[in-house]
């Protein structure tokens, strides 16, 4: 028998057998054909990375996702009367609002305050004086907690209030944290602080979970104070690494509104655990008597931008979704537009529709700013990215590209409104396969601080693509940029 004509048969068979499927599962023609290229050229590898990253196997079927929800939900206290969109306010917004409620139940409820903090200093400034306060129980989740300088400043933090008797639950993405040492975990729990994994990847599981990761990056301290964003905890975004300081965006919130955050965790503390956490660590007003748990005595708080009593929207994402529930909610906010829309993101492959909307707001006669890094901790995804440009800048996207560091931001505004912040990069990743947490904020006053912010960077720390000579470039800058493009999807 000629085994190596054997084999060859074999493999084809295989390789047909997996185009078979990959048709049958009716993705978007484009992230299919990109699949069926990378098995075509590259022979056994490509076989090797669709087994491991181009499945669309959910980790929770929706039996169990349902079993999930019905375990969580039993523990949430009901919310209190929903506050109304005020009649001033665009009528689009009360769809976006519908939209998010009807998908994933999530409420329109108050912050009592939002802070916004522009970098890892302040970020971990002000966490920590939050943990030192914490006197019934600290929740930490995060996609990278590293073992650095900066970790073990937090990781001190935290196991310092477990020895004094609060309880310390800690869930990070294990894929995430490849690179953390083990040991530091395990320092951890030696101290009291429960450590958890999420989604550990193993053979055999290893091409099922690795490439479903949990990017949420949110803390939550006696129920009263919350921090969600975009900064991990790593020294990126306090000491910066080759590639400069991390510029990222995190906030603190307080008030009902935190109760989003506590039910993210919930959820995912009892994926990793099958723990049901008690209702009681839910933020309820009438249990306060005063708002000392505001007080925060940080410089990094008293110097950040605030704004008081803005209603929002938290709602969290991922590939249990039915419906891809964060790509719905940024298209029906961009083609909300009027005036203006900002957008800033490190990662910008965005899918078919979420493109065609910033291109269809952007010729309707919207301005629209779109801030990425110049550098990136990925060359890749760069080289991808900026095959969108063309065609944006021929619709009149103004391009800038951030050049003092890396931006890590992941924000949106709309017409110094409405507000999208959160976890979620305007990525593949982000919008169909990780686990993300964003906040829709309907406030005028803290949109118009945001955009401070974003206007900031934009005048002193980017350059703005010039479009005509963009359009100039030789062949040979666009080709690698159009052929990574073609596997933007897989990224």
């Amino acid at each position: 028998m000629d085994w190596t004509l054997f084999w060859g048969i074999l493999y084809a068979l295989i390789i047909a057998s997996t185009v078979v499927v990959i048709l049958l599962e009716n993705r978007s023609p484009f992230k299919a054909i990109g699949w069926m290229l990378v098995l075509l050229l590259l022979p056994l590898l490509g076989l090797i990375l669709y087994l491991f990253f181009g499945r669309d196997m959910h980790i929770l079927s929706r039996k169990t996702y349902e079993q999930v929800n019905s375990a969580v939900m039993a523990t949430i206290p009901a919310a209190p009367e929903a506050p109304t969109l005020d009649d001033s306010r665009p009528a689009s917004h009360q769809l976006i609002r519908h939209l998010i409620a009807y998908q994933t139940g999530a409420p329109l409820v108050m912050a009592d305050e939002i802070a916004i903090l522009t970098n890892g200093f302040s970020k971990i400034e002000s966490l920590l004086d939050d943990i030192n306060h914490a006197q019934d129980h600290i929740h930490i989740e995060y996609y990278r907690f590293s073992s650095d300088r900066t970790g073990e400043v937090v990781a001190a933090a935290l196991m310092k209030k477990a020895k004094e008797g609060v309880r310390v639950r800690l869930l990070y993405d294990h894929v995430g944290c490849f690179k953390t040492k083990r040991s530091f975990f395990n320092k951890l729990r030696e101290a009291g602080v429960e450590t958890v994994p999420f989604l550990p990847v193993a053979f055999p599981t290893i091409a099922r979970k690795m490439n479903y990761r949990n990017h949420r990056k949110i803390a939550v301290i006696d129920g009263k104070v919350g921090y969600l964003g975009g900064m991990n905890i790593a020294d990126d975004y306090t000491y910066g690494n080759n590639l400069g300081l991390w510029r990222d965006t995190h906030f603190r919130l307080t008030g009902q509104a935190v109760n989003g955050l506590q039910t993210t965790f919930y959820y995912d503390w009892y994926i990793a655990t099958a723990q049901v956490l008690p209702s009681k660590l839910f933020y309820r007003s009438e249990a306060i008597p005063t708002m000392d748990y505001l007080a925060n005595t940080t410089d990094a708080y008293d110097s950040a931008p605030k704004v008081g009593e803005a209603l929002t929207q938290t709602f969290f994402g991922g590939p249990a979704d039915r419906f891809r529930t964060l790509n719905h909610v940024l298209c029906r906010a961009l083609y909300s537009a009027k005036k203006k829309v900002v957008i800033h993101t490190p990662y910008f492959l965005p899918t078919d529709n979420l493109n065609k909307a910033i291109i269809n707001i952007a010729l309707s006669g919207v301005r629209v700013e779109l801030m990425t890094p110049w550098v990136n901790d990925s060359p890749a995804v760069k080289l991808a990215a900026r095959s969108y440009y063309r065609e944006l800048l021929e619709a009149g996207v103004h391009i800038y590209q951030y050049t003092d560091g890396f931006l890590h931001s992941k924000l949106m505004t709309i017409d110094d409104e409405m507000a999208i912040i959160g976890s979620a990069n305007m990525d593949f990743r982000s919008l169909e396969h990780n686990y993300e947490i964003n906040t829709v904020v309907y406030d005028r006053r803290f949109t118009q601080e945001l955009a401070q912010v974003m206007e900031r960077d934009k005048k002193l720390h980017s350059t703005e693509i010039d479009a005509r000579r963009w359009m100039k470039r030789s062949i040979w800058k666009r080709m690698p940029e159009s052929v990574f493009r073609l596997f933007a999807p897989l990224f």
